[in-house]
């Protein structure tokens, strides 16, 4: 074997060598030479005869162009350039590579076409596109520039301004202003709004937008888009204006969208002072949208935040008609019935949606703050403790059972998981506001207390209960007209509660306004008419 093996290596050096020496060279003849420097002679054709060969190569190139056989296009191209060269076969060529997506080919042959004429419009086009197909604003711009130069048409004078906004949106503006000069051309409006836009000019964008939908209240597009800029700032009176002079253009979907994204936003903003725009929602979603179970869930959560418990039930019910196999309906339903405060109902369909969906953590962590909200500390604490054995490194987690231990006075447990949250994340809002609040009840460590309080309010300096959180320590600090401040401020973002207004009254008791607090602790009754201790506190300032 290893003879054969021998013999076979040496059989394969003996190739090698040969193969890398010199190949013999054959004496090529004296009219060979003379053919080989000529080529093909396109000479031996007059200039009739290689016109025709072009045309022809050109009408071939054509035909395949046509039928998306570019590579075939090319060499006919190609071969028809030998003949008759021609600003217009380059751009054919041009256009040829750039539907094969061969751009750099492209743009040569546009260039050569240019070279060729420069007054031929189709090649500054082509080579345009192929520039800003590829993010490369700047050349494109120059080419822009050029096209402008030869054809100053009001067209090629919107497309300049238009790219001006990439590196100077305040021309780009001004160029486009002085081009707007028909109140009715919808599209210059369009291009107008967005370069105001771009240029964060908001307030101009709205007016052209309302020019456009004055014109075309049927233009989805616009109006919708217009509605969003009002839903974001929070004007609902225009969002509203609009709607009721647009909504009959819609289509069924863009009319459910449309009323989904302004009811979020009317969720998510200050509920008093928006109360009349939230029932007046719920007059419009009112019998409508029947099979629209997210828009269904979004007015019964609006109808929540305005203790209608009527509509919350009605729309929670066809809800749950439309959608009983999502977890979301049982989840979203329960909190609304918290914010009505019919914890029995909220803890009914979190049970529920528990069986329906073994698995989602999520109704856990809601029957435990449903227990807390309903001050069952001890079943609280169950589902609190199956929560942190379930992930005992989840902040959220370790924060709602620290607070249950809190509830129950047991404040070396809650202190020590407080701890061990914080040394997770030592800025997590939610811990640094309940640890703090803790403190403060007891009147321990105020300032430790304190500067966590201030972490919180950095990350949501609108929060309600890290305000009133911020307001008892400096209560407990002496600090009452900074106390007032803060829990005024508390009361001022909408997110009352019966604990906040009895804060309210012991800050004015302390400040010896006595009828103030009063009032502050009746209130705060009315919010919860379960606080023995608050009225206890009403019958010692009526003695």
């Amino acid at each position: 074997m290893k003879l054969v093996f021998l013999s076979i290596l040496i059989v394969l050096i003996f190739i090698g060598f040969t193969a890398c020496g010199s190949t013999p060279k054959a004496e090529l003849t004296t009219e060979f030479k003379n053919l080989a420097g000529l080529g093909f002679d396109i000479n031996a054709y007059d200039s009739t005869g290689r016109k025709q060969l072009a045309r022809q190569m050109v009408t071939n190139g054509s035909v395949f162009k046509q039928q998306g056989r570019y590579a075939d296009a090319i060499i006919e191209f190609q071969e028809a350039s030998r003949w008759d060269s021609s600003a217009s076969i380059f751009l054919a060529m041009a256009e040829s590579y750039s539907a094969l997506d061969k751009k750099f080919a492209a743009v040569e042959y546009c260039y050569k076409a240019i070279k060729m004429d420069s007054l031929l419009i189709p090649a500054y086009e082509l080579l345009f596109n192929l520039y800003s197909n590829s993010h490369m604003y700047a050349e494109a711009f120059t080419v822009a520039d050029q096209i402008l130069k030869i054809e100053p048409n009001r067209d090629n004078k919107i497309r300049y301004a238009i790219l001006k906004g990439i590196n100077n949106p305040l021309e780009s503006v001004r160029l486009l202003e002085t081009l707007l000069t028909d109140s009715t051309d919808t599209e210059m409006m369009i291009l107008l709004s967005s370069a105001y836009e771009q240029n964060e000019q908001y307030d101009k964008m709205a007016v052209i937008l309302e020019r456009v939908v004055k014109d075309q209240p049927s233009n989805y597009e616009v109006v919708s888009g217009l509605i969003e800029f009002y839903n974001d700032k929070e004007n609902f009176a225009n969002s509203f204006r609009l709607l009721e002079k647009s909504e009959k253009f819609f289509e069924p979907k863009q009319a459910s969208d449309v009323y989904n994204n302004l009811g979020l936003k009317l969720v998510s903003s200050n509920v008093p002072e928006n109360k009349t725009f939230i029932e007046k929602y719920i007059q419009k979603i009112d019998e409508r949208f029947y099979f629209e179970w997210i828009t269904q869930t979004i007015a019964g959560k609006l109808a929540s935040l305005i203790h209608d418990t009527a509509k919350t039930g009605q729309f929670y019910n066809r809800a749950f008609e439309l959608a009983d196999t999502n977890s979301f309906v049982y989840i979203d339903a329960a909190i609304a019935y918290s914010n009505i405060k019919n914890y029995d109902k909220s803890l009914e369909l979190l049970e529920t949606g528990k069986n329906k969906f073994p698995d989602d953590v999520r109704f856990d962590f809601y029957i435990c703050n449903a227990y807390i909200l309903n001050k069952n500390f001890e079943k609280a604490l169950e589902y609190g403790r199956k929560l942190y054995n379930s992930d005992s490194s989840n902040v959220l987690f370790i924060t709602m059972y620290a607070s249950i231990w809190q509830e129950l006075k047991k404040f070396d447990e809650s202190d020590r998981l407080y701890e061990k949250s914080l040394s997770l994340d030592p800025k997590d809002h939610s811990t640094n506001n309940n640890y703090a609040y803790s403190l403060a009840v007891r009147g321990e460590n105020l300032v430790k207390a304190l500067r966590m309080s201030q972490l919180s309010l950095e990350y949501d300096p609108g929060n309600a209960a890290y305000l009133d959180t911020y307001g008892w320590i400096q209560y407990q600090m002496g600090e009452y007209d900074k106390a007032l401040e803060s829990i005024l401020k508390a009361i001022g973002t909408g997110e009352i509660s019966a604990e906040v207004f009895e804060h309210l009254g012991d800050v004015y008791i302390k400040m010896k306004k006595n009828d103030l607090a009063l009032e502050a602790y009746r209130k705060s009754l009315e919010l919860d008419s379960n606080l023995n201790h608050v009225i206890e506190k009403i019958n010692l300032l009526k003695n």
